[in-house]
């Protein structure tokens, strides 16, 4: 722990209140200094868009307006595959990250995957089976990527280097460093891609709570325990966390800052078209749970996923989630939603 360390660290109130918390364990203890993240929102091509008749500045209110608009994108005279979230066991972390829990955390169920409160993960989520139903319309109606490509764990490279570049998809939930795909070095160079793609926040199940949500990452730096001088390591950790360090660090890196004073830089505003914008939305953003236990739970929602694509009703892949979950982590921890 470097609780006491942190609280002589002069920029300790710049970092993001979300962030501040993935880094305190569940004993109340500050683990880690967290450097930089990534956030996440709804990419859409204004190409694909116009020829569905649907506005070039699009922020959508709720999961209907997305479905809304992605029955538009269908019923166009476009080909493109009309909305598209990564899901299923070959997506692996993204499966969870980038697509299920950013529906979750939208339920207004106040739940999640754990209760930090409590130490427990929760189950009986009726937010959880919302999320899967939400996966399910998208397959039943057509308006999403075939079976076989979301069980392509290479579809994302196509996605980057063909699909959105294309107008061959209308509507992509990913993360804030996807545009790294498009520079003038990457394989795919994409110059147009500020004018031609939108971004809009993620919103809520049914626009409630804070409205919009999204999931972060991120990364940190710690002290090992056995450090022979925690208070001299310490001042490294802090030398290597200085403003000007981690403005090169994110933009070496096309990361999203944690950090008031490195966001107020004009050199780190400037690396990006899209930094400011996916920056500013760490202020509504969840971390997944820090636990030893989350890589098997992120397992479970990527198998629950699975179920409902390949014909499963939400209410049975929700229930083996729960059985799973409990096999996982014993039945002393799990506690069934409060909503």
């Amino acid at each position: 722990p470097i609780t006491d360390l942190v609280e002589g660290f002069p920029h300790w109130d710049d970092i993001a209140d979300a962030s501040k918390e993935a880094v305190t364990g569940e004993d109340g203890e500050v683990y880690g200094i967290p450097i930089t993240t990534d956030t996440r929102a709804v990419w859409f091509q204004r190409e694909v868009f116009a020829e569905a008749g649907l506005p070039e500045d699009w922020q959508p209110g709720s999961w209907e307006d997305i479905l809304d608009a992605a029955r538009a994108i269908r019923d166009s005279d476009s080909e493109a595959i009309p909305f598209f979230m990564f899901a299923g066991t070959p997506q692996g972390e993204k499966a969870s990250m980038q697509g299920f829990e950013m529906l979750l955390y939208g339920t207004g169920d106040g739940t999640g995957l754990y209760d930090r409160d409590a130490e427990k993960w929760i189950l009986g989520s009726q937010g959880f089976i919302d999320a899967l139903d939400f996966l399910k319309t998208l397959f039943d109606e057509d308006l999403t990527a075939s079976l076989g490509q979301h069980l392509d764990p290479n579809i994302s490279e196509t996605i980057y280097t063909s699909m959105l570049p294309e107008a061959k998809l209308g509507m992509l939930v990913d993360g804030s460093w996807i545009s790294q795909n498009w520079t003038d070095s990457a394989a795919r160079p994409w110059p147009e891609w500020p004018e031609v793609v939108g971004l809009a926040d993620m919103p809520t199940q049914d626009g409630g709570g804070s409205g919009t949500v999204t999931l972060a990452g991120g990364w940190g730096l710690s002290i090992p325990t056995h450090v022979s001088d925690r208070e001299v390591a310490f001042r490294f950790l802090e030398k290597l966390v200085s403003t000007e360090t981690l403005v090169k660090y994110a933009i070496a890196d096309n990361h999203i800052t944690v950090r008031a004073d490195v966001a107020e830089s004009e050199e780190y505003l400037s690396y990006s078209p899209a930094v400011e914008y996916f920056t500013d939305l760490l202020e509504t953003a969840y971390y997944r749970p820090a636990l030893p236990a989350y890589p098997e739970v992120s397992s479970a929602v990527q198998e629950a996923m699975e179920a409902v694509m390949t014909g499963s009703t939400p209410e049975d892949a929700a229930a083996a989630y729960d059985a799973t979950v409990t096999d996982i982590v014993g039945p002393e921890n799990v506690q069934e939603a409060t909503s």
